[in-house]
């Protein structure tokens, strides 16, 4: 049998709700709505604006909708985004000088 608990910071929270185990949010796959505006300071408009634009990616659970953490962190962090996924060199060939390009 589990061990019951209350949880007096989760609401809704009784005698009987199993204690969930805390894993860390980057290791997450995904979260709630609510959740990922909490994580990125904005509002729900706005998350559903970023959903609509493509910005923030999600996947649908049953009813729920659920905010992929990978592009949540990618909109909020873009420099955090894992070297694996970069391509070798950022930003494309450097752009000559016009003392570059005169120069035979």
């Amino acid at each position: 049998m589990s061990e019951m608990q209350n949880v007096p910071d989760t609401p809704g929270a009784t005698e009987k709700t199993p204690r969930k185990a805390a894993v860390p949010f980057r290791e997450r796959v995904a979260c709630s709505i609510d959740e990922a505006c909490a994580a990125g300071g904005f509002g729900r408009t706005t998350a559903y604006g970023l959903i609509g634009s493509g910005r923030l990616k999600t996947t649908k659970l049953g009813k729920r909708t659920l905010v992929l953490i990978d592009s949540l962190i990618k909109l909020i962090d873009p420099e955090r985004v894992e070297t694996s996924a970069l391509p070798h060199r950022r930003g494309g060939p450097r752009k000559r000088s016009e003392a570059e390009r005169a120069a035979p």
